[in-house]
């Protein structure tokens, strides 16, 4: 049976053939016993690239990378690793746009209950606008007015009675009359006046006794 070896691959653990094993191991590990370079602690071209597959990684957060290193059998020599500068970027996620939402708040109050007034209201963002995303149409704190009110104001009736007439009699009693008179007719549901065009009130006149007839003057 051929024996099989624990492997962490990527970081997922599998069962492994020897033979395997053996590959990487002869891939990735440089056995450098007995060889002679001009100093122990030189780069004498033994190095191996190493790669590793992008991850995701969040801001804010710290991440560590683990190696394991070892000499085997050839404590005269050092192993080391380098990581080549530039080697190691992080990305920010796209910026996705953000379009502006905005609106705008109920009508307020007319300015007048009839005969025109206006009214308005006002545009608020809630959301601007950002990495290129559709900005509104209006400015936050513009101001939309309207006609309000424009029906006609009711007007009431305008009206009195004129001067009395000439009495019609110089004594014993006679007659005068007023006419009653409307300046102003009412429209638009405005009250009426207490009495209509041309309407007639009369009084009496002159009510002293006439003198005798015959009598001297």
């Amino acid at each position: 049976m051929v024996g099989m070896f624990r492997l962490r691959l990527r970081g997922v653990q599998v069962l492994a053939p020897r033979s395997l094993l053996l590959q990487l191991q002869s891939t990735y590990y440089v056995r450098n016993h007995g060889f002679t370079p001009k100093l122990p602690t030189a780069m004498d071209g033994m190095t191996q690239l190493l790669s590793t597959t992008a991850f995701n990684v969040t801001a804010g957060l710290r991440y560590t990378i683990k190696l394991v290193i070892a000499d085997g059998g050839d404590a005269k020599y050092d192993s080391l690793v380098w990581i080549r500068a530039g080697s190691l970027s992080f990305s920010h996620p796209p910026v996705l746009p953000v379009d502006c939402i905005g609106a705008f708040s109920a009508w307020g109050a007319c300015s007048a209950a009839c005969g025109g007034g206006s009214q308005s209201r006002t545009f608020t963002i809630s959301t601007a606008a950002t990495a290129g995303g559709q900005p509104c149409a209006l400015a936050d704190g513009s101001v939309e007015t309207q006609a309000c009110g424009t029906v006609a104001c009711p007007t009431h009736c305008v009206g009195d009675y004129g001067t009395w007439s000439a009495c019609g009699a110089p004594c014993g009693g006679g007659i005068q009359t007023a006419e009653y008179a409307v300046a102003t007719p009412a429209a638009n549901g405005g009250d009426a006046c207490p009495q209509v065009q041309g309407h007639t009130i009369s009084q009496s006149c002159n009510l002293q006794p006439c003198p005798p007839s015959g009598a001297l003057r």
